[in-house]
């Protein structure tokens, strides 16, 4: 029989393929006492330089960022936590690390660590994940709402809005330093509230689980990043070099959706169910932010919305001061 030994459990962790870390819950600071050899690869730390600190190191001085709020939020209550976080290795080469920790205590019920698990996340393909784990089969239609701290949409497995947003400004912060602009698309499901009435809440679930198979599909360029915003709302972050080739492939997704034929006879534009959509594109600078990105693609996904026939509508990047929006 194999003994349980501290070093036994070492050489169990250390084939892990994500990294582990095992910290002590010391109140406001939580000093490293173990490291495993996935996590000194990804971050190029070794162990003799991690133990006795904490991973604050990391995030070097980019420290605002919401999911260091919410894990030190965790740690204070004594609970588990997840988030995204930008990371940065010892050469300075960022990543972004999904690390989720979980309370450990003694006999007698006292918090005494956290181990936290790390993996790289990959913007190239959003449900990758690390040394050829297989990514998580999406959940049923009558899995509950995803908590606020997890990544993956429980209906569609695309990316959960709060998680979608940490991406976007992560991408928006890198155009600034690039001088690189950033493109949002956003799609929505034309009367999906009375698709709903007609065909029941587990039809409306399919009906939306189909199309974001069919948005997977769609772009799977480099880095774009799909993420669910709510309902039948969808977000794309777009890597592209130029606007028009961008939009004329919304517009062919907005085509493919209508070829679904999915049959819904009570539409008042139609018989099948149809998608709406808004583009914006911006470059980053003083006075525009990541938030009128957002507020662009919008109000173009809202005017959209009210044309008869499904649309993609783009909004004018000179229209951001203005009260409203110019349409192309």
């Amino acid at each position: 029989m194999i003994g349980w030994s501290a070093d036994f459990i070492r050489r169990v962790l250390d084939k892990a393929p994500e990294g582990v870390v095992v910290c002590e819950a010391r109140g406001g600071e939580q000093p490293v006492v173990y490291v495993n050899d996935y996590f000194q690869q990804l971050t190029g730390y070794t162990a003799a330089e991690l133990l006795g600190t904490d991973l604050r190191r990391l995030q070097g001085g980019d420290r605002d960022q919401p999911g260091r709020e919410r894990l030190r939020r965790a740690m204070q209550a004594g609970t588990a936590g997840r988030a995204l976080l930008r990371n940065y290795r010892k050469d300075g080469r960022l990543f972004l690390n999904d690390v989720l920790i979980e309370p450990v205590h003694d006999d007698g019920g006292r918090l005494t660590h956290f181990v936290g698990f790390h993996r790289e996340f990959a913007i190239q393909n959003p449900r990758a994940t690390p040394q050829g784990v297989p990514a998580p089969a999406p959940a049923p239609a009558a899995a509950p709402a995803a908590a606020p701290w997890q990544r993956e949409d429980a209906l569609t497995g695309l990316l959960a809005r709060e998680h979608f947003m940490e991406l976007l400004r992560l991408q928006w912060a890198l155009g600034q330093r690039e001088l690189r602009a950033v493109t949002l698309l956003m799609f929505d499901i034309k009367g999906l509230g009375q698709y709903n009435r007609s065909a029941g809440q587990s039809g409306g679930d399919a009906a939306i689980r189909r199309i974001a198979g069919l948005l997977t599909s769609a772009f799977r360029r480099g880095a774009d990043v799909i993420g669910r915003w709510e309902g039948g709302t969808f977000c794309v972050l777009a890597q592209s070099a130029e606007m028009a080739p961008t939009v004329a492939h919304a517009r062919a997704v907005v085509q493919r959706v209508i070829d679904l034929q999915i049959d819904f006879p009570l539409s008042p534009r139609g018989e099948v169910l149809t998608l709406s959509g808004g583009a914006a594109r911006l470059m980053p600078g003083d006075g525009v932010t990541v938030d009128t990105l957002l507020m662009l693609a919008q109000r173009a996904l809202d005017a959209a919305r009210a044309e008869p026939e499904s649309r993609v509508m783009v909004a004018s990047a000179e229209s951001c001061g203005q009260s409203s929006v110019s349409l192309d």
